[in-house]
């Protein structure tokens, strides 16, 4: 198998990438929108910041999945589970990790500024991909501190870098932002913690017979789905509370359109749902496709050139809008 092959075959059939491109990556590039409204970027300036900060989030995106299928591929293939890394020799994977290492750094060699915490940051990813997954240290497979890794290398490190980066960009300084910045942090270390235990939830059978020691087979699907209901989602709702109001000195369109949502998805939800599918129906389906369009409607009344931002997002995150537009034409069909 070729290069170019192994290329396609990681973007377009197994689609390991899509799901941080769909799930994480349009809240991510909302808080770069959030630092370009509140700083005030002139519009040229903003469109090189976004199309840089594309390159280095597919590039750290694809280095952390391929470090997870590396240091997983026994355990894949012993509980039959796809992994691209599978079958490939030691020079190919290596070119593959050295493209989307490429990808995540060139933006910071020619166009991010680095100040010291930023390139500790930058450095710090890296390093908890690698604790996480590859012996020895396979932080993984460490409980909690497992768990709490991933939240930081997926979320709450990844956040705090795009915030900090495009501060430094601006080159401006802001009273609110020591309010923002930790809010936005603490909001996305207790939505990985969530999101982290969905996935080892639903992925604890084949761990089981992979061997592989995550906190839910350690701890129990009921006490983590106990942990999950009575700590972890009540902080995330009140960290997102939190940061909601940190946005005000910029713009109210999320504050007032989260409560707008909810009452129009309560009626296809209802209170009485799964976990799961609750907090994906009244916080996720809010925070990936509404969040950042709300963030650049605010971007463009500052300056209407950014509708071409907005547009190209639409483009890029092409879920941003389908389900919207689903409920909207069957609201129009809907007998009177």
């Amino acid at each position: 198998m070729g290069t170019f092959s192994v290329i396609y075959d990681l973007f377009a059939k197994r689609l390991r990438l899509s799901n941080p491109w769909n799930y994480k990556a349009p809240v991510l590039v909302a808080v770069t929108y959030l630092i370009l409204a509140w700083q005030k970027f002139a519009f040229l300036d903003a469109l090189f910041a976004f199309g840089w900060s594309l390159c280095t989030i597919i590039g750290i995106a694809g280095f952390g999945y391929l470090s997870n299928d590396l240091g997983d591929r026994k355990a894949d293939a012993k509980a039959g589970k796809s992994n691209l890394l599978i079958g490939l020799s030691s020079i190919q994977i290596s070119g593959l990790l050295l493209l989307f290492l490429g990808l995540a750094i060139v933006p910071w060699l020619v166009y991010f500024p680095v100040t010291t915490l930023t390139g500790i940051l930058l450095v710090l990813e890296f390093l908890l991909f690698v604790l996480y997954v590859l012996p020895p240290f396979r932080l993984k497979e460490r409980g909690l501190l497992g768990v709490i890794t991933d939240s930081l290398y997926a979320h709450a490190n990844p956040a705090l870098l795009a915030s900090l980066t495009f501060l430094a960009l601006s080159k401006a300084e802001n009273a609110t932002m020591p309010v923002f910045v930790p809010a936005l942090v603490a909001w996305q270390f207790f939505l990985g913690l969530r999101n982290i235990l969905l996935h080892q939830l639903k992925d604890a059978k084949n761990d089981r017979i992979s061997g592989i020691r995550t906190f839910v087979t350690q701890y129990g699907e009921l006490r983590v789905n106990h942990l999950l209901s009575q700590v972890f989602v009540p902080f995330e709702l009140l960290t997102w509370l939190l940061f909601l109001g940190a946005l005000t000195p910029v713009t109210w369109l999320p504050l007032l359109g989260w409560p707008l949502y909810l009452l129009w998805q309560f009626p296809k939800q209802g209170p009485h749902r799964e976990l799961r599918q609750w907090l994906y129906g009244y916080l996720d389906d809010f925070y990936i496709p509404y969040f950042p369009l709300l963030v650049l409607i605010s971007l463009c009344f500052q300056d209407w050139r950014m509708i071409f931002l907005a547009v190209f997002h639409v483009i890029l995150f092409k879920s941003a809008l389908s389900e919207t537009k689903r409920r909207v034409f069957a609201w129009i069909r809907k007998p009177l």
